[in-house]
């Protein structure tokens, strides 16, 4: 029923339901890119700086890819480096040890 005891046209109870859905369905979308943004915003805040704390410049940077550990990124590019010094170099440039897929591992200059 409607103020006054009038009662809604089945006609006027679907548009009101409809904008409704839409209106949902449109705040459930900015939520979405609101929480996509901030992800973002996150992720460009933890990024490393191309500076390690001990001076050195990074100069070549290493992506990540599934079944990538230090060792291997050590091998690949400083070959003629012990690979433990080399591991101790890329955790001390990239601030620890863990790596994950699409993680941008800074590679020392001292390397090229």
């Amino acid at each position: 029923m409607i103020e006054g005891g009038r009662t809604a046209s089945s006609a006027a109870l679907r548009i009101y339901t409809i904008r409704r859905v839409v209106v949902v369905v449109v705040l459930a979308l900015l939520a979405v890119v609101a929480l996509r943004v901030a992800a973002l915003g996150v992720s460009a805040a933890v990024a490393p700086s191309a500076t390690a704390t001990n001076g050195a410049v990074a100069e070549v940077v290493h992506t990540t890819r599934p079944g990538d550990t230090l060792w291997g990124v050590a091998i690949r590019y400083a070959p003629e480096v012990d690979p433990r010094i080399a591991i101790d170099d890329l955790i001390a440039l990239n601030g620890g040890a863990a790596l994950q897929v699409g993680q941008r591992v800074l590679l020392p200059a001292e390397w090229f």
